[in-house]
Order: structure tokens, then C-alpha cells, then sequence
């Protein structure tokens, strides 16, 4: 029997840990909208100021991030990988949802599942806009 070894390229390897990090940023941006910032009411998304007057859910910042390193995914392993790691992300919002102490009405499930749908179609949509 003959036996191949096969090694990673270093773009492999970049890609596979962009893949990795990509995957990271969707708990973080939950527990960072849940955790952290300026104004955490009891109930409330944590907000940090953006813009003079503008405040956005914390969660922002590892989106910013997340949405960059999609792009490196496609860059070093392919189109397919980076729609893998779109639809990982989707699944992963879906199966998080949000931190459910900070739910005031209870309907964390539901939450959870217009968040992956309207996170999915964000991504999509902006990959979509990407590559034409």
C-alpha cells in the first residue's frame, strides 16, 4: 500500500484559522451585546456610543470583525468555504439566541430564530453584493 502525506499549505492553514475565528465572533458578539458597554440596562442590549448622540449594541464590534475575516475565509480556501462559514454563523446565532437574562418578554426563542434568519440574509446579501 503507498501511503501519501499531505500537508497544509500556509494559506491552508491561515484560512482554516480565519474559519476558526470567523466561528468565535458569533458567541462573542452575543455575549458582548449581553455584557458589555456604556448603558447596560437591566433588560436592554449594552450599547457603546458610535457617533456623537449615536449609540449601537456593543455586539457590533465582533460583527465588524466577523465580516472581515469572512472575507479572508473566501480568500484562502475558496467561495464554498466562505458560504460554509456563512451558513456555520447562521447556525450558530440560531443556537445561542440571546443571553436570556436580558430578555424581558421571555421570547427568547423566538429571538434566536429572527436573528439567525436576519443574520443569514445580511451575510448572503452582502456576499451576494461581493462577488458580482
Amino acid at each position: 500500500m503507498i501511503r501519501t502525506e499531505r500537508h497544509l499549505t500556509a494559506q491552508q492553514i491561515e484560512g482554516y484559522t480565519y474559519f476558526a475565528l470567523f466561528c468565535a465572533c458569533i458567541p462573542l458578539a452575543n455575549w458582548l451585546t449581553g455584557h458589555v458597554g456604556t448603558d447596560c440596562a437591566s433588560q436592554d442590549p449594552c450599547t457603546i456610543p458610535v457617533w456623537p448622540s449615536i449609540q449601537a449594541p456593543s455586539g457590533v464590534l465582533a460583527v465588524g470583525l466577523a465580516l472581515v475575516l469572512r472575507d479572508l475565509v473566501q480568500r484562502r480556501l475558496g467561495l464554498n468555504w466562505a458560504l460554509v462559514a456563512i451558513g456555520v454563523g447562521t447556525l450558530a446565532v440560531g443556537g445561542l439566541g440571546f443571553d436570556q437574562a436580558r430578555c424581558s418578554h421571555g421570547g427568547w426563542t423566538q429571538l434566536a430564530v429572527s436573528g439567525a434568519a436576519q443574520s443569514s440574509a445580511t451575510r448572503y446579501r452582502s456576499f451576494a453584493y461581493q462577488i458580482c
